[in-house]
């Protein structure tokens, strides 16, 4: 079972020559109504915002967003890793430049 009110929260990027971005929420997310969420600078650069929604406590949708880092270089695929204290969770949605190549959205196809 997953605690994220009191287990660190990681978000790490990766591609094939290594990490991209690597932010940790120390000391869990913050409670919210139907969920949890972080917001704030990170050790190793960059600001990491996570909310963790879920309506039954079982089934949960994360979103993620990681600022002061690019991923334009980095070759593909870029795997997301999530791990909620000791639980792990990966996945290696395809990544999008914006128009003014000033962001990357990376997600699941629907």
């Amino acid at each position: 079972m997953i605690d994220p009110a009191t287990e660190d929260v990681e978000l790490r990027l990766a591609g094939a020559s290594g990490n991209v971005y690597d932010g940790t929420a120390a000391g869990g997310l913050v409670a919210t109504a139907g969920g949890f969420k972080f917001n704030a600078p990170v050790p190793g650069g960059g600001t990491l915002s996570v909310k963790l929604r879920s309506k039954d406590g079982v089934f949960y949708k994360l979103t993620g967003n990681a600022k002061g880092f690019t991923a334009g270089t980095i070759a593909a695929p870029l795997v997301t890793r999530v791990r909620i204290g000791n639980d792990c969770f990966a996945v290696a949605p395809p990544c999008k430049a914006n128009v003014k190549n000033t962001r990357e959205t990376c997600k699941p196809l629907s």
